[in-house]
């Protein structure tokens, strides 16, 4: 009897900050990381941004954006026991106020039996206020 497993991923963002302030830039870390004894495969991360900030630079290498702002990084393969930091600078809306919610997912191929099976997301929550 072979017992197949899915894959786990571990997923982080952050800033280091509590809070945001409208119309004001900012950088952010996504850190993905494969705690599993093989490699994952097909590894994929998307940050959805919200409707309430944008990309402000060019998007970073690997990366690309639907029509909808969503930013996403095809990585491919990510090797047991590594990781992969994941930089994205956004500016928030003038009009940006209260909590911002950024939250991030990852699949990654999960064998034949479950072909995605390895979601995780990640989330980070900031309190956006006008701008000093």
């Amino acid at each position: 009897l072979h017992e197949v497993q899915s894959p786990a991923l571990q997923l982080s963002v952050s800033d280091g900050l509590a809070t945001w302030y409208a119309a004001w830039d900012y950088e952010y870390t996504i850190v993905v990381t494969n705690p599993n004894p093989v490699a994952v495969h097909d590894l994929v991360v998307t940050d959805p941004i919200t409707p309430v900030m944008y990309v402000v630079v060019t998007l970073p290498a690997g990366a690309t954006q639907d029509a909808s702002g969503a930013v996403r990084w095809d990585i491919g393969t990510l090797p047991a026991g590594e990781q992969r930091s994941l930089v994205l600078r956004v500016r928030t809306l003038s009009t940006v106020r209260g909590p911002l919610e950024n939250a991030v997912s990852a699949t990654c191929d999960g064998g034949t039996s479950n072909p995605r099976a390895a979601v995780t997301t990640a989330s980070e929550i900031e309190t956006a206020r006008s701008s000093r």
